[in-house]
């Protein structure tokens, strides 16, 4: 989980309250990927049914965490992301860079400003506490910077944009 948002809309599936699609990458070698998690199984799996049944394996597994946990720590990654656009689906990598193929058609790069994140991150807190009143959270923002940027800026530049918003989001 990279950015705000996407953490909103990881606990929103967890909690059974939006459902996105079911499309899978599938690459060269016909192994399979879940967009939405893309790196989890580097090598990929035989089925879609598999990647859909290790997706709802894992939501379960978030909506236990969310429901018990004394204190969840979240690391703010990125700002950057990549949205598919017949659903709205925050995806954690750029399509084409583990698996599936990428098209202006399907897929367009969105830079979340410090509003945006804002509220995203305060909505995460309010779903966490909705179903967990007593967990802590603690935030951080992760040194690692950007590797690359679809801005038209060099990825320094890129890169301490997105901390210095996620700093002053916290």
């Amino acid at each position: 989980v990279y950015t705000t948002p996407q953490a909103v809309q990881l606990v929103e599936r967890a909690l059974g309250q939006i459902q996105l699609s079911d499309e899978v990458y599938v690459d060269d070698k016909g192994r399979y990927f879940d967009p939405l998690r893309p790196s989890v199984m580097p090598k990929g799996l035989n089925s879609k049914q598999e990647v859909l049944s290790e997706r709802i394996e894992h939501e379960k597994a978030v909506r236990e965490l969310l429901l018990s946990a004394d204190v969840i720590v979240f690391t703010l990654g990125l700002t950057e992301t990549w949205l598919r656009l017949s659903d709205e689906a925050i995806l954690p990598i750029a399509p084409g860079v583990v698996a599936g193929n990428y098209s202006e058609n399907q897929y367009k790069f969105k830079n979340f400003n410090y509003n945006e994140n804002l509220e995203s991150l305060e909505k995460f807190i309010s779903l966490v506490h909705g179903v967990n009143p007593t967990c802590k959270i603690l935030l951080t923002v992760s040194p690692v910077p950007l590797a690359a940027t679809y801005e038209n800026k060099h990825v320094c530049l890129a890169s301490a944009a997105s901390k210095a918003i996620l700093r002053s989001v916290i």
